[in-house]
């Protein structure tokens, strides 16, 4: 498992920002935040956990795992909406999943490309 990485040099650039958070940070401490390193399986496991508890989240997340083994554009698009449907999400949610991966597969979504764009690009390719 990855986590985000940072360290003193980020910690203080966000305490000199703000006074709240510093505060914040020296009460809480580090951090571990899980990170997916492959962009498209963390596209849709951001789908997956929006509006769900962690919970649920990890439940639905390990099953769609078990159903398609590798989450890749392909298998998801091989898949019909009601097979997604079946691991525990809304059928809105699985048609935004296929939807995606169906983007990804023919170039409305480049992936590759995200790291370049500024916020305001990234939300309108992905909206």
């Amino acid at each position: 498992m990855r986590f985000f990485e940072y360290g003193n040099e980020e910690i203080n650039h966000l305490k000199s920002k703000d006074a709240l958070l510093g505060d914040a940070i020296d009460k809480i401490g580090h951090i571990e935040r899980k990170v997916t390193p492959d962009l498209f399986t963390s596209l849709i496991s951001s789908i997956v956990s929006q509006q769900i508890s962690s919970k649920a989240c990890d439940t639905i997340w390990k099953r769609i795992e078990e159903k398609f083994e590798y989450i890749t554009p392909q298998t998801l698009c091989d898949a019909s909406e009601e097979e997604i449907q079946k691991c525990g999400i809304s059928m809105r949610k699985a048609q935004y999943i296929k939807n995606t991966a169906e983007m990804v597969l023919n170039g409305g979504i480049d992936l590759a490309n995200l790291n370049s764009l500024c916020d305001e690009e990234i939300c309108a390719q992905l909206s």
